[in-house]
């Protein structure tokens, strides 16, 4: 949503450019981190990193990406359940 992105910026172009660049290197790194969760089964890994995807793609009005992520948070958490009872499907 440019609007919500506009207004998190200085309201130059130069200012979106620069916000919409570190939303980018953010959800990157989130991402990446979400990969290295899932290949270790790591699922508090997984939902930390996306509950961090999705609050970024909310607050920048990403709303359909933003419940995307949401729903892998969730996964995330129930992966966790079952990783601390010793459960690793």
């Amino acid at each position: 949503d440019l609007t919500r992105m506009r207004d998190f910026s200085d309201g130059t172009e130069s200012g979106l450019r620069d916000l919409a660049a570190l939303l980018v290197t953010h959800m990157e790194e989130c991402l990446l981190a979400i990969r290295r969760g899932v290949a270790e089964q790591d699922g508090e890994v997984i939902r930390s990193e996306a509950h961090r995807g999705a609050g970024t793609l909310a607050a920048c009005g990403a709303q359909p990406r933003a419940a995307l992520m949401a729903d892998v948070e969730k996964r995330g958490a129930g992966r966790h359940g079952r990783a601390a009872s010793g459960d690793r499907r």
